[in-house]
């Protein structure tokens, strides 16, 4: 019966790919210079879908027919974490068979987030699922992806709420994932200056306005020493990119900061209205559309819902990879760009919430 399985969602996948190389259905939006386009992927967070109630579910649906739509399809659909409610095996059929109809991303690249260490096999739960969905190997909650040169390293907690309290909100890494990660990084920047993306579902304390926003909201007892990593390769001269979602922050609420080469990406809630920023982001169905050009990456917000860029909020991420210069073959001027207002603290940003509220105990 497995075998069945594998071998219909490996026709569904190939019909569905097949699609999205001769362009039917494809006529929503477009990159700003396609090109000069290398890479793009669609990144966003906390999911939360649940067997029992349809309001994240109707919001992927809707929102994966848009992510479809693209003209381009897109390399990587990425999902920072909390991809379920509760970590249990039907939950995550469900989120997979919601993708394997609607998205045409050419890979699915997803983390754990807190909400998937909740149940007792979570672990086994997530690999087993990711595995037989995506075709994939993974024996570990951390794993690499490459594609189009530009490699993505996904982080996962290795504790669960069943095993400690503590890890209701936080991530436990152990001293070998953290290893993994500097081995990676320095084999990832070794044959290319490409910027490396990064996945951890929980921010490094302090950065996407945590504690301000939440005060258990950090990654907990590792985050100093995964922000001492990360910081060494990016103080070496190369472009690190961690993405993370957990606060569910809106759109603006902290945006993209950085430390010099190492930025941080604060993607806000997906599937679950976002907790605090400005009463006209705090939406479901928001994520960014992320672009790869030589020498810079673009993040441009967008309501996968209601099909629209958010005006005034698209990042541009210079890298430090060795450009030859080039003309756009179709420049588009981008409506309102926003950049980091301080380059260098990643707590300091441009937008506060309308109406400060009390943190929740857990997300």
């Amino acid at each position: 019966m497995d075998t069945l399985f594998k071998i219909v969602s490996l026709l569904i996948s190939i019909a569905t790919l097949l699609l999205s190389f001769i362009g039917v259905g494809r006529n929503g939006y477009e990159p700003i210079d396609s090109g000069n386009l290398k890479m793009s992927a669609v990144l966003i967070s906390d999911t939360h879908i649940d067997t029992k109630t349809d309001s994240a579910k109707l919001d992927l649906e809707s929102g994966a027919k848009d992510m479809a739509a693209s003209k381009v399809a897109a390399n990587m659909l990425m999902i920072t974490g909390d991809l379920t409610n509760n970590g249990l095996s039907e939950q995550y059929d469900l989120l997979f068979s919601i993708l394997s109809k609607r998205s045409t991303a050419r890979k699915l690249v997803m983390g754990i987030g807190n909400h998937d260490c909740w149940a007792v096999d979570y672990d086994t739960n997530f690999k087993t699922a990711y595995n037989r969905h995506t075709f994939s190997s993974i024996a570990d909650p951390y794993y690499k992806y490459t594609t189009n040169g530009y490699t993505t390293l996904v982080l996962g907690s290795e504790k669960g709420y069943q095993e400690s309290a503590a890890y209701q909100n936080e991530a436990y890494l152990s001293s070998a994932q953290l290893t993994w990660v500097d081995s990676e990084l320095s084999t990832a920047f070794a044959s290319s200056d490409k910027p490396v993306f990064l996945i951890c579902h929980q921010p490094i304390n302090g950065t996407n306005r945590q504690p301000e926003a939440w005060e258990l909201g950090g990654l907990g007892a590792q985050s100093e020493q995964l922000l001492s990593i990360l910081k060494r390769h990016a103080d070496a001269g190369h472009t690190v990119i961690l993405c993370s979602g957990h606060l569910h922050n809106a759109i603006g609420y902290s945006g993209v900061t950085n430390q010099g080469n190492l930025w941080f990406v604060d993607v806000p809630s997906f599937g679950v209205i976002p907790s605090r920023g400005s009463n006209s982001n705090r939406k479901t169905g928001t994520g960014y559309v992320v672009e790869c050009y030589p020498g810079r990456v673009v993040l441009r917000a967008r309501n996968f819902i209601t099909r629209e860029f958010m005006e005034g909020f698209e990042y541009t991420i210079p890298t430090t990879e060795a450009v030859t210069p080039v003309t756009p073959t179709n420049p588009v001027t981008p409506t309102n760009p926003v950049t980091p207002t301080n380059p260098t603290t990643p707590e300091v940003t441009t937008k506060k919430p309308e109406t400060p509220t009390a943190p929740p105990i857990f997300h």
